[in-house]
């Protein structure tokens, strides 16, 4: 067995940097957690899944580069829904330049499909200019992801609530098709980035699992429900308030969207990515807890 490698993990406590934190875990790599809140459940959790998990935040350059400290490399991801994309920007260009300043080894960015693309969507071209300063700081080691939709936005809380009266309900024409990825996808992904760094040095590797419709999601989700769900297109004033904020995404997938087959991209990933069938089936307790 090599020498264990360490890794800071960003976003330790959420569902994606938390997806990555157990899978490095799982194969024998020491996981730094970063978070702001030591005492939440997420945090205990990994602790108790032996993670070492450290206080920081973006804001805070010292906080970073003591979590940096000893790292072989870092995982990293923002996200917009907190303080919008002007921060997520600059909370990524910082944790960027310190890890740089600190000659961390390698670096793996969580952008999204699309961020290399004119899209006009904001949170894809801040991931886009946080892409580019990336590649510019000279990392000897650093791999770019590209998730599309993630199938872990289904499990938003009003989503569920809707699923507990029998349907989805969202703005999509009932025929659109969204690429999608699961989140453990994603930490699949890293964590074969961490293992095998040169192997996926210089890359951008764009996620997708399935293409489905929205009546392909109802059907997934009744068949793992064991009961009916159905679709249907609401206007954006009827959607729930926790969904809100991605009406903008939504209104961008529908109208143009990526031009993305997963079938032709799973012979370039060292893993089989879930269908949304095979998702909805692990996730039914999940998907039935509204």
């Amino acid at each position: 067995m090599g020498l264990k490698r360490a890794i800071l993990v960003t976003g330790a406590t959420g569902r994606q940097g938390g997806a990555v934190a157990r899978r490095l875990l799982a194969g024998n790599v020491a996981v730094r957690a970063l978070t702001r809140d030591l005492g939440s459940d997420a945090a205990r959790a990994l602790a108790a899944a032996g993670a070492d998990v450290v206080t920081g935040n973006f804001d805070d350059p010292e906080s970073l580069a003591r979590a940096l400290d000893g790292m072989d490399g870092v995982f990293a991801m923002q996200t917009p829904y907190e303080e919008g994309t002007v921060r997520e920007e600059a909370h990524g260009v910082r944790l960027a330049d310190v890890a740089a300043g600190l000659g961390i080894g390698q670096f793996v960015y969580s952008s999204v499909a699309g961020a290399d693309q004119p899209t006009g969507v904001a949170h894809f071209e801040s991931k886009g200019r946080i892409e580019r300063h990336v590649l510019g700081l000279g990392f000897p080691r650093w791999t770019i992801l590209r998730p599309t939709f993630f199938m872990e936005m289904l499990l938003a809380p009003g989503n569920l609530r809707m699923l507990a009266r029998g349907s989805i309900e969202l703005t999509f024409a009932p025929g659109t098709r969204v690429p999608m990825i699961a989140v453990d996808d994603i930490a699949a992904m890293a964590a074969a980035a961490f293992q095998d760094p040169d192997a996926w040095h210089g890359k951008a590797v764009t996620l997708a699992g399935d293409v489905p419709d929205f009546t392909e999601i109802a059907q997934a989700f009744s068949t793992a429900l064991g009961r009916p769900v159905v679709y249907r297109r609401v206007g954006a004033d009827a959607i729930d308030p926790d969904t809100r904020p991605k009406i903008g995404t939504q209104r961008w997938l529908e109208e143009i969207g990526w031009s993305i087959d997963p079938v032709a991209l799973r012979p370039t990933y060292p893993f089989v990515p879930r269908t949304i069938g095979r998702w909805a089936q692990e996730n039914a307790g999940a998907l039935s807890a509204a």
